[in-house]
Formats: C-alpha cells, structure tokens, sequence
C-alpha cells in the first residue's frame, strides 16, 4: 500500500482535474430543469404522504389497508411516486456532490479559500 501512495503525483492529479470537460451539455442541464419543475408540481404532496405515514402507527396503515381496497391502491400508487422519487433525488445528488467536489477543489487556487469559505452566506 506504501508503494502505492509513493506513486501519488499531486501535480498529475491537478493537472488531469484542470482538464476535465464539462460533465453535462447545456441541452442536459435545461432538460434536468424542465424535470425538477415537473416534478415540484407533485413532489409536496409525496412529500406530504410519507410524512404523514411516519406519523401514525403502523397498525393504523395495516387495519385501513385490511379493510379499504381503495386507500390500498391510493397509497400504492404513491409507493410507486416515491420509488421514482428517491430514484431522481438520488440522481440529483449525484450532480451536487460532483459540482460540489468542482468547486471546492477550484476555490483551492486561492490563498484566502478558508477565509472565502467562512464568509459565504449560507442560503
């Protein structure tokens, strides 16, 4: 493992983070905005119906689920909205932790990028 960490080359590794092209066409970009506002008219009510689950007892699902085909297939169908949900919020961290990971290792060019860090605003 030692021989492996001599290898490193820092310089190597900045070089090659300097030359990597973008990670998404702007085609991409307005396509994931077009996705992200579709799904916002949506999302709250998802967001909605699983917090509204964690906040009742399990049996209380269980005995309306026995009784009501109905309130089964409601809450199917937003099991199927979740499934797809976590999927994208997946996918949309996937493009946070990348960006994220650009950006601080750019800000590394500055002397004062503690500073910089520690001034930023927080929105």
């Amino acid at each position: 493992m030692q021989d492996k960490f001599d290898e490193f080359d820092a310089a190597k590794v900045w070089g090659d983070f300097q030359k990597l092209p973008p990670a998404l066409t702007l085609a991409q970009v307005d396509e994931m905005e077009q996705g992200a506002q579709r799904r916002g008219q949506n999302e709250h009510v998802i967001r909605r119906v699983a917090l509204m689950t964690l906040a009742h007892p399990t049996k209380h699902f269980i005995d309306i689920f026995r009784e009501d085909r109905n309130a089964s297939l409601s809450f199917a169908e937003a099991l199927r909205s979740m499934d797809d949900q976590i999927q994208y919020l997946d996918s949309v961290r996937e493009v946070l932790s990348a960006a994220r990971m650009r950006i601080s290792l750019s800000l590394a060019v500055r002397d004062d990028m503690d500073e910089i860090l520690k001034d930023a605003a927080v929105t």
